[in-house]
């Protein structure tokens, strides 16, 4: 489950390793979420 701290955390980690990595500084970030329901596999793209 991905829940608002969760995401507080990917998001930050994702600040950190951009600020490390100036070059990269125009791309438009989103996180897509991977849920497994049994044998189902379900992708939400730009989930946040």
């Amino acid at each position: 489950m991905v829940n608002a701290e969760k995401q507080r955390r990917v998001r930050q980690a994702a600040s950190v390793w951009l600020a490390a990595h100036p070059e990269l500084a125009g791309l438009e970030i989103t996180f897509d979420i991977i849920g497994v329901h049994g044998k189902r596999i379900e992708r939400i793209p730009a989930a946040f």
